[in-house]
C-alpha cells in the first residue's frame, strides 16, 4: 500500500444510477521501491474487496503510472479516500 500514490474511482453512467459499474485505478508512486513489481495479484485481490452485491459492480481495475492515464479518466474519477475509510474501520 505504501508504493500506492492514491486510488481513483469513476463510476459509468454516473454514481446516480441504479446499476454503476467503477472503474478503479491503483497509481503507483514512481520513487517507490517496487513500484515495477508485479501488480497483476494485488489489482485482483484489492478489487475483490468491492462489495458487488448492490448496484455497483468492478468493470475495469488496473496498476499503472499518473503517466498511463488519460487525462480526461483522471479529471472524471474521483479519488477514493483511504484516510477516512481507515478511521472508519477503527471505530466499527
Amino acid at each position: 500500500m505504501r508504493a500506492l500514490r492514491e486510488i481513483r474511482v469513476g463510476a459509468e453512467p454516473s454514481w446516480n444510477h441504479d446499476a454503476v459499474k467503477l472503474r478503479i485505478w491503483f497509481i503507483k508512486d514512481r520513487d517507490s521501491e517496487v513500484a515495477n513489481h508485479d501488480w497483476s495479484e494485488l489489482v485482483d485481490m484489492w478489487s475483490g474487496l468491492f462489495d458487488e452485491s448492490g448496484r455497483f459492480s468492478v468493470e475495469a481495475a488496473v496498476a499503472c503510472g499518473l503517466e498511463d492515464m488519460m487525462a480526461h479518466e483522471y479529471v472524471e474519477s474521483d479519488v477514493f479516500d483511504l484516510d477516512r475509510l481507515s478511521v472508519e474501520r477503527v471505530r466499527s
